[in-house]
């Protein structure tokens, strides 16, 4: 996924992508760390990068309700 595409949707948008299988947890996950990455010099607003964490969190099984909470935070 580009930063483009990501940036075209929203939470649900993105949601529905990843319940109909057109892209991964994973994928969005990565398109938004290489967003952060893409405007730090600039904006300089991400102070703990748990970019690792985002990934590892992405790779696990995806809850089966809408904006579930994250049992490991």
């Amino acid at each position: 996924m580009k930063a483009s595409e990501y940036a075209a949707h929203d939470a649900l948008g993105l949601a529905a992508l990843v319940d109909a299988g057109e892209i991964t947890a994973l994928e969005i996950a990565d398109a938004a760390i290489d967003s952060i990455q893409a405007l730090a010099p600039t904006l300089n607003a991400v102070i703990h990068e748990h970019f690792e964490r985002a990934r590892r969190e992405a790779r696990a099984p995806l809850p089966v309700v809408p904006f579930a909470e994250c049992p490991s935070c």
